[in-house]
């Protein structure tokens, strides 16, 4: 079976021409689908009857089935979608004060990395998905809640290990004939894997890159991030060498955790190895995952990490998290639902 949400506008219409019919039909599939939210080819009355016929059973809309929907006392929703082979992934729809509204998509339908504050790396590996499962929970996003200004490869999985479908996902969600949406409101979060930072750097894409570097300190960043060999050091030039080559900055993330990443000498080391780089951190109050050890930091105790490193001239934020009362919020995402 093949999706719409898997192709751009130009994939549609060849397509539509291998297929056997005219090029301008897969235009208006593209069109049925992303503009007037079609979940069915049966229903594009465009079509003629004997196409709608040929079609039914080799092409459909998107891969995805909604399984749940939970929403949050901040606006915040998360769905709950059922891939075809059964495999499940959550997505989060975030709207925020400023009017902007992001979705926020999964890449894989667990992850191999084993953060241990991470509620998708405790459950363990899944498989990757398709750029049709990948771009169809835009593609539901849009169809249950409205426009999205923003979207985020942060979800479940790692994305540079299935970065050939993030990328083709991508350019699907990039295309005005699709959702639209500009590179520039499109990030993609990873916990920093140097060979995938310099494959992204190769592509010849540019979209913003989010790397969660979690702790300047080797040892801190192996116990947090144990899938990951790379020194901290290493994912940080491997990173700016792809913000030199989109030139777009790139944000570094820490989520701090009570008494193991949130003191005084990890901003330090943090702050050293950033002071010289045109980048900015967003910290991250740890949220609570069941079956976790850690605790989220005292509120001073995270503003004094921030200005520590605003000491040293690297900005930083404390980002304002969203549907934890749901399981949306960073960290908390995982196959199963509840």
């Amino acid at each position: 079976m093949e999706y719409i949400t898997g192709m751009t506008g130009d994939a549609a219409r060849r397509y539509m021409e291998l297929a056997g019919h005219r090029a301008f039909r897969g235009s208006q599939a593209v069109t049925a689908v992303w503009k007037n939210h079609v979940r069915d080819l049966a229903g594009v009355t465009t079509f003629p009857k004997s196409m709608r016929q040929a079609l039914s059973g080799v092409l459909a809309v998107s891969p995805l089935f909604l399984r749940q929907e939970r929403l949050s006392v901040d606006g915040t929703a998360k769905y709950l979608f059922a891939c075809p082979d059964g495999e499940t992934i959550e997505s989060v729809r975030i709207p925020s004060a400023d009017g902007r509204v992001t979705g926020c998509v999964s890449s894989q339908t667990g992850c191999p990395l084993g953060c241990v504050f991470c509620a998708t790396g405790l459950s363990g590996p899944g498989r990757n998905l398709s750029p049709a499962e990948i771009a169809g929970q835009v593609f539901e996003l849009l169809a249950a809640g409205g426009p999205l200004t923003n979207i985020v490869f942060m979800g479940m999985g790692e994305p540079l290990l299935n970065l050939d479908a993030v990328l083709d996902a991508f350019r699907v969600i990039h295309d005005g004939a699709c959702a639209g949406i500009g590179r520039r409101r499109v990030t993609l979060s990873t916990v920093g894997i140097p060979a995938g930072l310099e494959k992204l750097r190769l592509s010849g894409e540019a979209l913003r890159l989010a790397v969660s570097l979690h702790s300047a300190v080797a040892e801190t960043r192996k116990r947090l991030v144990p899938g990951v060999a790379a020194a901290p050091s290493e994912i940080v030039s491997a990173a700016m060498a792809y913000g030199r080559t989109s030139r777009l900055r790139v944000t570094f993330e820490c989520v701090l955790m009570d008494s193991l990443n949130d003191d005084r000498f990890h901003a330090q080391a943090l702050a050293s190895m950033l002071e010289h780089a045109d980048t900015r951190v967003n910290l991250i109050p740890y949220n609570p995952v069941s079956g976790s050890p850690f605790r989220s930091p005292p509120a001073d105790r995270v503003r004094a990490f921030r200005d520590a490193l605003a000491a040293r001239g690297v900005k930083a934020t404390i980002r304002v998290g969203f549907g934890a009362d749901i399981e949306a919020a960073c960290g908390q995402l995982r196959s199963r639902s509840g």
